[in-house]
């Protein structure tokens, strides 16, 4: 099992921050420390100093916990307590396997602003497969959480999707393709072919032959 895959933590210093992260097209897999440790999160974000975390885009992944105790406790874990957490993207991601907090949990003193769950399948997660909020922590501003399905993604061993799939064509299309995860389906790039017919044979003062051909790309 690995325990987390991507942690940011502000503590440090005053003139720490970080602004603009961008985390897409990531396989994550067996997620979660084997003993069911706490801090088993597949990404942990932590501001507790300095000018905060501003503009974090999380986007087409495929997020999949460990099983048993080993399973990762969330998917995207925020805990915001002196500086602020703001403007996390969360979308076209397919989590599977947390437990036991939901696929984002938040934690602190201060609520996160401008939190945005769009077009993400999860599947066999805590909590009902929604968001979970620690007992006294402020709900985030401005929440957005749109366009998700609960479902099973309908994966193959290798984590691809399969032509069944409820993620083929239903994310919010950034540039990474049309699918919901990591890979989408059926991008098998197959080289063109291209048959330009039967020998042909010229005898003068004939110089001219037409080819029939055919071509697939």
């Amino acid at each position: 099992n690995t325990g987390i895959a991507v942690q940011i933590l502000l503590g440090h210093s005053s003139n720490e921050g970080f602004h603009n992260l961008q985390f897409h097209n990531n396989l994550l897999e067996n997620m979660g420390y084997a003993d069911g440790s706490y801090a088993g999160f597949m990404m942990y974000l932590s501001s507790g100093a300095g000018t905060g975390i501003d503009s974090v885009f999380i986007d087409n992944n495929t997020m999949i916990g460990g099983t048993g105790a080993g399973r990762a406790r969330s998917a995207l874990f925020l805990e915001c307590n002196t500086a602020h957490i703001k403007n996390v993207y969360f979308r076209n991601n397919i989590v599977e396997n947390v437990a036991p907090y939901g696929y984002i949990a938040q934690r602190g003193t201060i609520a996160v602003d401008g939190l945005y769950s769009q077009n993400n399948i999860t599947f066999n997660n805590s909590f009902t497969n929604n968001p979970y909020y620690f007992t006294g922590t402020p709900t985030a501003t401005h929440f957005t959480n749109t366009g998700n399905i609960i479902s099973n993604p309908l994966l193959d061993a290798s984590f691809h999707l399969t032509s069944s799939s409820p993620a083929i064509g239903a994310c919010i299309n950034l540039g990474y393709g049309t699918d919901i995860g990591a890979f989408p389906y059926n991008t098998t790039n197959i080289p063109p072919v291209a048959n330009a017919g039967s020998d042909q044979t010229i005898t003068l003062p004939i110089n001219n032959v037409t080819q029939s051909g055919i071509a697939t790309d």
